[in-house]
């Protein structure tokens, strides 16, 4: 997934559309993910780019018919950050910070 990380209940720096000229263009292939960082970024440098790369635990549960709050497995997603801006903002971020990505799955 490639995507523009944003700060969950903290720092806001929510960018879900991007705009060219005076355009603002939708994403059409759009995921959200609300979870805790599990590593912190790495900083990659291949072929003259760099990115950053860490990964997000999300966790879902429900409350069942005896009204109970059932957890379920913890699923990891692996994040890729090539915005040089939005590198910069990623280093900053621990282990467990909770964050919300907004990207493209690819």
């Amino acid at each position: 997934m490639t995507a523009l990380a944003t700060p969950c209940f903290s720092k806001s720096v929510i960018l879900t559309t991007k705009k060219k000229g005076n355009i603002q263009m939708a994403y059409n292939n759009t995921a959200i993910i609300t979870g805790n960082i599990g590593t912190e970024a790495k900083i990659i440098e291949n072929n003259g780019k760099t990115f950053a790369s860490f990964s997000i635990a999300s966790t879902d549960s429900y409350q069942n018919e005896q009204e109970e709050w059932v957890k379920r497995d913890t699923v990891w997603h692996d994040v890729l950050v090539f915005s040089p801006r939005l590198i910069e903002q990623v280093k900053a971020f621990k282990k467990g910070t909770r964050l919300k990505v907004t990207g493209s799955i690819s």
